[in-house]
């Protein structure tokens, strides 16, 4: 279980990538059938931009600036201010705008 838990929170590109698709697939499943091509898009991309992109960004940034000893050490960065002051963030704003 261990394994798991730190596979799932070391991709977690993937995993939001994954609950993206799970996500527009339970909301495609209640809606009216017959599914049309531009729903079905429309679904999936939106599904997508939220997790995806929206909470990856708020992600990195939970990480980054709550945890910054552990973010630095597996990506090799050193802790400098200008990190914490200005680039996270700047994260959390992108995840502002990709969310709403």
């Amino acid at each position: 279980m261990k394994n798991f838990i730190a596979f799932i929170l070391g991709n977690f590109t993937l995993t939001f990538l994954v609950i993206g698709f799970v996500f527009s697939l339970v909301v495609l499943s209640l809606k009216k059938k017959p599914l049309d091509k531009p729903l079905v898009i429309e679904a999936l991309f939106f599904y997508f931009l939220l997790f995806s992109i929206g909470l990856s960004f708020l992600y990195n940034f939970i990480f980054h600036i709550f945890f910054a000893e552990m973010a630095a050490s597996f990506i090799g960065w050193k802790i400098v201010r200008f990190n914490m002051k200005w680039v996270m963030p700047a994260w959390l704003c992108y995840c502002r705008d990709y969310c709403i």
